[in-house]
């Protein structure tokens, strides 16, 4: 068969496995079909398919498949094609069009091609061809039946659509049952076959209850799987590597260790040499070697915080220590229990503090079994360094300390990256300068290291920033010669080699990008899968949170300095956008984020960005994001808000002593916070009281504060429009006068939106003669001219004012000021809102306002995907024509009429023909008085049931029980 086409049939006996037949060797694999479809589209198809391929023809693994899983494969790889090949003409398609607007030359036949799709296609057909071949025996139709029925037990346990996975499960069991062995079980449907205590590598014990003798090593993730399968077999294909057979020695035992001694001193002193001069060591580097890892036979490895080992003693070792899930103090009888161990109970504090500082809070066996906490907890003291400072937003607590002088190394090191923090780019210089030589002069070689790493980092910071100073760009340039990966050498031993080598090379953030495209894709797949009915599985979320805590904490941790700002802000993005829509998942459709806590949430703060974050919100459709706040824990998300948001009039004295530059670099990046809060507050979940108190901190906040720029305020008015239905009026009336006395404010639609929520709580501001001043100045300006200019606000003003003798000194002013000077967009808002009464007589001039000049289009409208012919002065004039009540049949409409169908239809509703009817007219333009003009024409209403008579059509639905059963425009007029 050629490679991408035709089926893999079910009728050749030859495969079709006979009771007596005899699996020895080669490792048995039975791969479901939903991991064959992640085998085809994830992005290390070729690799991990390459992979199955070589070890079947080297006779390491036997695959094995059933008539049900070939079945669904045959269905599920065409449509998969047909996706594939529609995306990219959707893709080719776009090409067209930004070519035709960027004049570029782009082949008119360009069509998709999907020869690479189909050779993957082919490629597992092609292992399919070759598995051996399991038929579905009545006994395992029999069990599926039998689960079925109430009370359901796996694979029924959480839907009922579930027998042919309970086919596909108990087809393999009683065919290895029979002959006594194991396998490997790959199957993405975690929902069905996963254990509840471990979804990625425990099959549910439901399942396997009736079949002793089986072990089932169970892999939810196939790129997992075939990971370990590397590791474990002895032979692997890498992309360079050819069909050969590898030599697979002994790994490098890098640290001797006195293996007489008692396993937990050898523990503490592999922990202890690991960090003697780092805080936090990568994982993946403490379990590759003994004591976790022994000889060859298996390996070891890291995921989700969780470290595996080859190494049972170790395991052994760590239930005696008794940490439970909570990370509880060890029980002070741990001397008892290790009387040969010196020390016993402080060696293994140690050890805990350590592991649960590298994120390793629990340890298992490489073959899945149970897991074993390590998650330690007690004795934990609060760090006031002026870095741990800075990172809870006692940021005045923190630039104080910038003034100390180091007394040992590591505060060299504390100063340095505190100063860094905070813009101090020459003062960090100068201090690891000083304490470069102290370092050598110790051998804390990997601190000396990363110390000159930081060095070269910070030439480009003081090249960037002190642009007048010859003395320090000379510096600099001196500093930027600095080459890592060639200094490297001269700091590596047996211990730190491969940390050193994992910074001078900037793999950390190379390996985290390319896991967390990874992950990322996978998850708004499954985002995408669940919103057509697909059971999703997000375990892959948890994936992601641990590469970005390794990241987080191998930068923070050892005080790294970064510069490439935009890659991680990039990578930070993507994971996050991965876990708003893990949580947009609905709870009935598979597992998902199910809420925020307080590391991802400040974690969101401290390198999200406010645009995308609430870009996400918006996409995803989340109506709050859940809040699990850690109430027993110090150092809350409530908590870092309520520190951003205190003192700020001392912080602004603090950073004039203490931050070079005035400050600048400080100040942007404290901006960025601010909105990033803003947002969050906004998004998130958070209790009635907590959030009453918050918002009244940020208001507290936005009256003494000089020192958010106006583009970063314009942040407040989401806060505003999402919380001000809830606020209460003391709240509400301090945040109203902070925008109209704060000229920042004008033009970011804060005393807009806040008006808004006054006119619909039937709230009324009380204006006293002094704030009646302010606001006439505020909002009001002669010209040089001599004409008296007013701004929008002024009216929105009008219209809440609880007494009526203000509210007719600031008619008065809007009377006068399109007397002199008529503009429409003030008599637009001024009518709408009922502060002046429409005049016909006025009509002519309105019109003239917001007709197009001939030939005119609106080449924004068709950028943003507007159609060309519609145009916003028009609409808002129809809207005002709406509300009125004026005959639109009238010869005065013409010259509307004829710019556009569109405007033909709003027009004249009844008579229009609906042949050549667009049904998304009907949401173009969404105020009340439109949809009550919508809802008044019976035409209308019988196109929308003629095409919802025969076929669903989502939008459609929307817009026909808007209208005309939920009716947002049916509400008493002002």
């Amino acid at each position: 068969m050629e490679q991408g086409g035709g089926e893999i049939m079910v009728v050749g006996q030859s495969n079709v496995v006979s009771s007596d037949i005899q699996v020895s060797q080669p490792a048995s694999v039975y791969i479901d079909t939903c991991s064959l479809i992640n085998l085809l589209t994830g992005p290390k198809a070729n690799f991990l398919i390459a992979n199955l391929e070589f070890w079947i023809l080297n006779n390491k693994i036997q695959l094995f498949t059933c008539k049900v899983i070939v079945e669904e494969w045959n269905i599920q790889k065409e449509k998969h094609r047909d996706a594939f090949r529609q995306s990219l003409q959707a893709k080719y398609s776009h090409t067209h069009e930004v070519a035709k607007i960027e004049n570029l030359t782009v082949p008119k036949n360009l069509q998709p091609n999907t020869e690479v799709y189909d050779k993957l296609i082919g490629r597992i057909d092609d292992l399919l061809k070759g598995a051996v071949l399991l038929e579905v025996t009545k006994d395992a139709k029999a069990r599926g039946a039998e689960r079925f029925v109430v009370p359901r037990k796996a694979p029924f346990h959480n839907k009922a659509d579930s027998m042919n996975d309970a086919f596909i499960i108990f087809t393999a069991l009683e065919y290895f049952h029979r002959l006594n062995q194991s396998f490997i079980f790959i199957s993405d449907n975690k929902g069905e076959f996963a254990s509840v205590d471990d979804k990625e590598r425990r099959i549910h014990p439901e399942l396997i209850e009736d079949f002793p003798g089986v072990e089932v090593e169970y892999y939810r993730d196939i790129g997992w799987a075939i990971s370990d399968l590397r590791k474990r077999l002895g032979i692997s294909l890498t992309q360079e590597e050819s069909a050969v057979t590898i030599e697979v020695k002994e790994p490098l035992i890098k640290i001797s260790l006195d293996r007489s001694q008692h396993l937990l001193d050898q523990l503490a002193q592999y922990m202890h040499i690991m960090h003697q001069d780092i805080v936090y060591v990568p994982p993946m580097f403490i379990v590759n070697q003994y004591p976790f890892r022994i000889g060859n036979q298996h390996s070891s490895g890291y995921g989700h915080f969780n470290a595996e080992t080859s190494n049972e003693k170790l395991l052994d070792l760590f239930v005696q220590l008794s940490v439970d899930q909570d990370g509880a103090p060890l029980p002070h009888a741990l001397q008892d229990v290790f009387p040969e161990v010196v020390d016993a109970v402080g060696k293994s504090k140690e050890v805990l503090r350590l592991l649960t500082r590298d994120l390793i809070f629990s340890i298992s066996n490489n073959r899945g079994g149970k897991r074993i906490s390590t998650r330690f907890t007690g004795d934990r003291n609060t760090c006031h360094c002026p870095i741990c400072e800075f990172r809870r937003f006692n940021f005045v607590d923190a630039l104080k300390q910038l003034a100390d002088e180091p007394v040992n190394e590591q505060q060299y090191l504390q100063l340095a990256y505190a100063n860094y923090l905070c813009g101090n780019y020459m003062a960090a210089t100068r201090i690891l300068q000083r304490a470069l030589p102290l370092l050598k002069d110790k051998n804390l070689n990997t601190s000396a290291f990363i110390s000159e790493f930081n060095l070269s980092k910070l030439g480009i910071f003081l090249f960037n920033s002190y642009f007048k100073d010859k003395d320090i760009e000379q510096l600099a340039n001196l500093l930027m010669a600095i080459n890592p990966a060639e200094r490297m050498p001269n700091y590596a031993a047996p211990h730190n080699r491969e940390v050193l080598e994992y910074l001078s090379e900037d793999n950390f953030l190379k390996s985290t990008k390319e896991k967390a495209h990874e992950l990322h894709y996978k998850l708004l797949d499954n985002y995408f899968h669940s919103l057509s009915g697909g059971f999703s599985s997000n375990t892959y979320v948890w994936s992601l949170i641990n590469q970005l805590a390794q990241i987080d904490s191998f930068l923070t941790d050892n005080r790294i300095i970064f510069n490439k700002f935009n890659e991680f802000s990039n990578l930070a993005d993507r994971i996050f956008e991965a876990m708003f829509a893990s949580h947009a998942v609905k709870a009935e459709s598979g597992s998902r984020l199910v809420s925020f806590d307080d590391w991802i949430l400040q974690r969101m703060m401290l390198y999200g960005t406010a645009e995308n974050l609430n870009k996400y919100y918006l996409r995803y459709k989340i109506k709050k994001l859940a809040y699990e706040r850690e109430d027993d824990q110090e150092g809350t998300f409530v908590d870092s808000l309520n520190n951003f948001f205190s003192g700020v009039r001392e912080l602004s004295k603090a950073v004039r002593k203490y931050c070079e530059l005035d400050g600048d670099s400080f100040w942007d990046y404290y901006n960025r916070l601010f909105s990033n809060a803003i947002v969050l507050i906004s998004i998130t979940q958070i209790s009635p009281p907590t959030l009453m108190a918050l918002i009244g901190k940020v208001i507290d906040f936005l009256e003494s504060e000089d020192c958010i720029d106006a583009e970063n305020l314009k942040r407040v008015r989401s806060l505003i429009v999402r919380v001000g239905m809830d606020l209460d009026i003391e709240l509400l009336n301090r945040a109203m006068w902070v925008f109209v006395q704060n000229r920042k404010y004008l033009k970011t639609g804060c005393v807009e939106s806040i008006c808004e929520i006054y006119s619909t709580r039937k709230l009324k501001l009380s204006v006293r003669d002094a704030q009646l001043d302010f606001i006439k100045h505020a909002y009001t300006k002669v010209d040089a001219g001599g004409i008296l200019q007013l701004h929008s606000p002024l009216i929105q003003i009008c219209r809440i004012v609880q007494e009526e003798s203000v509210a007719q000194e600031l008619k008065a002013i809007i009377r006068n000021n399109l007397h002199a000077n008529f503009r429409f967009e003030i008599y637009y808002e001024s009518v709408i809102f009922g502060i002046i009464p429409y005049d016909d007589s006025d009509f002519e001039k309105l019109l003239a306002s917001v007709l197009p000049s001939a030939g005119r289009q609106e080449i924004k409208g068709f950028l943003l995907g507007r159609p060309s012919d519609r145009y916003d002065g028009v609409n808002h004039l129809l809207n005002l024509v709406f509300k009125i009540g004026l005959d639109t049949n009238a010869a005065r409409f013409d010259v509307i009429r004829k710019l556009s169908p569109y405007y033909e239809w709003l027009l004249n509703m009844e008579e229009f023909d609906y042949g050549n009817f667009d049904p998304a007219w009907i949401s173009e333009y969404k105020t009340r008085y439109y949809f009550r003009r919508i809802a008044s024409c019976t035409k209308v209403r019988e196109y929308l049931e003629s095409q919802l008579k025969d076929e669903v059509i989502s939008d459609l639905e929307k817009q026909y029980y808007s209208i005309y059963i939920r009716k947002p425009w049916d509400v008493r007029e002002e």
